[in-house]
């Protein structure tokens, strides 16, 4: 039997609030889960707080939920109905907006995936993400622009045609340090319960 699913063109906060319901969970236990305060979790959840990244991925985590939870993926595709199911048309990306001067994210494919997850970042100019650390593998290529990454104790300038892999797990941070827009591949791969002992 499928998983329990939000409604169709629910909001960012109605998806949440309706997978921290059907968890049990109040808004003082997810944000204890999550490491954040229950006036933002509150304000995340009414649509009033654009929250970062750094906060969606906490929470996230704490849902137990995959990446692909973030993006829009609830409109019709645009290319029709006929399309294989491992096809993902540019028209119909699911996208992830969070504002002005954040990150803008395009899934590259439908669904939620059992491994893989892999997506379009843009970063904004002179943009510098929160550390991030979780159980995975991530991989990438530099399409456009210059980004600075520091995974552990390591700091590196990328260009493009550059690409990295890294174990999730080491804290790492991402750096745009120009005027213009840098644009990166991102790969994740999520790992299984029996890698992680």
């Amino acid at each position: 039997m499928a998983a329990a699913q939000p409604p169709a063109h629910s909001t960012f906060g109605e998806k949440l609030r309706f997978y921290r319901e059907s968890r049990n969970l109040s808004l003082k236990e997810l944000a204890g889960k999550a490491g954040i305060s229950v006036g933002i979790l509150s304000q995340v959840e009414r649509g009033i707080n654009s929250p970062s990244l750094r906060t969606l991925s906490k929470v996230r985590t704490a849902l137990g939920l995959p990446s692909s939870f973030f993006f829009d993926d609830d409109h019709p595709p645009v290319t029709g109905s006929d399309e294989p199911d491992f096809i993902c048309r540019v028209a119909d990306r699911p996208q992830l907006f969070l504002g002005p001067g954040a990150p803008h994210k395009e899934l590259l494919h439908h669904g939620t995936p059992r491994v893989f997850e892999f997506m379009t970042i843009e970063l904004p100019p002179n943009y510098e993400s929160g550390t991030s650390s979780y159980p995975s593998e991530k991989g990438g290529y530099v399409l456009e622009g210059t980004v600075i990454m520091t995974v552990g104790d390591k700091t590196v300038t990328l260009h493009p045609g550059d690409s990295f892999l890294f174990d999730g797990i080491k804290p790492h941070t991402l750096l745009n340090p120009t005027d213009k827009v840098s644009k990166l591949l991102w790969i994740i791969a999520k790992l299984p319960n029996d890698l992680l002992l």
